[in-house]
């Protein structure tokens, strides 16, 4: 009887223990730069797997030269960060995408606009940037999105309609006055709207 109770009690400890080792080993197993497969996709736009991962990276990496505690991925807090890098890429790439197809600038002009951003940022890194370009998460190619965000808002918010108001605020010593004020306005005919 006592075996089978220590038999049985094998069980849930070995079930535990594979679970932990497929996390681990997928955790680990991350997609390489290589991988052509997507990372996400929205109404018709699609991010390569192999941009997501480069993005992602870049942004880890900076958060991690911006704030030193920030903790590896192994820790809670260093997934966290990790996660919201993520999300902060997919949000960039589709929403360059989108604005890209809302746009009138053409993509040969766009590139020349980035080309001419980026050569500008790069001959300028800030020395705390350096590490990370000597390693080649931090050059033009992975930095371009962001430029190209830059550029397509620019761009996008031109193109939207302003609506502009004319408003007249007086101010009175008394309500009685304002009051009066605001009841003559109300039966003028040729009168500004009043609330």
């Amino acid at each position: 009887m006592p075996v089978q109770q220590r038999a049985n009690r094998r069980w849930p400890i070995a079930a535990m223990f594979l679970t932990l080792v497929g996390m681990l080993v997928s955790a680990c197993s991350a997609p390489g730069l290589g991988d052509a497969s997507q990372a996400a996709s929205l109404n018709g736009y699609s991010v390569s797997m192999a941009q997501y991962v480069a993005e992602t990276r870049l942004v880890d990496a900076v958060d991690r030269v911006n704030d030193p505690t920030t903790l590896t991925w192994q820790h809670p807090a260093g997934r966290h960060a990790l996660a919201a890098a993520q999300q902060s890429v997919l949000n960039l790439l589709l929403t360059n995408q989108v604005l890209l197809h809302h746009t009138t600038i053409k993509p040969a002009d766009l590139k020349k606009q980035e080309d001419a951003k980026l050569a500008q940022l790069f001959s300028q890194v800030p020395p705390q940037y350096k590490p990370l370009t000597d390693q080649g998460l931090l050059t033009p190619e992975t930095y371009r999105p962001f430029v190209e965000q830059q550029i397509l808002e620019t761009a996008y918010t031109k193109t939207l309609p302003i609506n502009t108001a004319r408003i007249l605020i007086l101010t009175t010593k008394t309500k009685t006055q304002a009051d009066g004020l605001l009841n003559s306005c109300r039966t003028a005919q040729t009168g500004p709207r009043w609330r």
